[in-house]
């Protein structure tokens, strides 16, 4: 009874296992169907007739493992504006594999393939580079210390130069940015003297122009006649002329200069000048 029990199991066991479908195969309805090489996909499932038709991938497609797809994956495209560029070709077999750009490091990686990279982040003025930046991480930097300075780009922040130790009087003093501004006294000198003699110059010839100029107005204000005297050689024609005496007087009153003092005395002489008397 007992060997009867172990055989009817052993039998079950059997027929379990004869139903199951190996690695290469895949079940569909209740059959087991051979699955498709690496660089094709299904195109037609088995019958009972007939085994699995399977057809190539097609361009920019893949299958890279035994499958039962119903189509090819499609390859992953190396996107330079995410830092990328194509390291290994995407083929029917396998998909392509991308690396990052120069000055890039990658940030989201998948096996061999990055899918996502960013730029090396430079180092400001004032900071040195610790660990240059690789494929797999950004740039290192720190700042500088007391006395010492950088433009970003360094490995080792530089010490400011000691002017007075080199002869040189210091024009600005270093900071972390930028080294100590040195320069020679002497040749300060050299380029200051010309610019004040030059200065110099300038002024003297404006106050020599401004004094001619001045000179030249007052002997032309000299040698012009006065308008007393102007006045004084236009009575002739009135004392020489029958002209009414009012017409002389008007002449005598258009020189307010010389005789506004005393209007009287002007008007009586000039009727005494037409009437002839001295």
């Amino acid at each position: 009874m007992a060997v009867f029990a172990v055989s009817a199991v052993l039998f079950l066991y059997v027929e379990l296992c004869s139903g199951a479908c190996n690695s290469l195969q895949f079940e569909i309805d209740g059959k087991c169907c051979s699955m498709c090489e690496p660089g094709f996909y299904v195109g037609r499932n088995c019958t009972k007739d007939t085994q699995t038709r399977c057809f190539p991938c097609g361009d920019s497609c893949y299958s890279s493992e035994p499958n039962h797809y119903s189509e090819c994956k499609k390859c992953t495209v190396c996107d330079s504006g995410l830092g990328l560029r194509v390291k290994t070709s995407c083929t029917a077999f396998s998909d392509s594999v991308c690396e990052v750009l120069d000055g890039h490091y990658c940030t989201d990686r998948t096996g061999e393939s990055c899918s996502r990279a960013l730029r090396h982040a430079p180092c400001s003025p004032g900071q040195f580079i610790v660990n240059t930046g690789t494929a797999d991480r950004d740039t290192v930097c720190s700042g500088c210390a007391e006395g010492t300075f950088s433009n970003g780009s360094l490995h080792t922040c530089q010490t400011h130069s000691h002017c007075e130790l080199m002869g040189m009087i210091t024009v600005s003093v270093g900071t972390k940015t930028a080294d100590s501004e040195c320069s020679n006294l002497r040749s300060r000198l050299y380029s200051i003297i010309p610019l004040s003699g030059l200065l110099i110059l300038s002024v003297a010839l404006i106050i020599n122009c401004t004094v001619r100029r001045r000179k030249t107005e007052g002997e032309q204000r000299n040698r012009s006649p006065s308008q007393c005297e102007q006045g004084n050689r236009s009575l002739p024609q009135c004392e020489q002329s029958d002209t009414s005496p009012p017409q002389c007087e008007q002449g005598y009153k258009s020189l307010p200069q010389c005789e506004q003092s005393d209007p009287e005395r002007a008007t009586r002489s000039s009727w005494d000048r037409a009437q002839g008397v001295t």
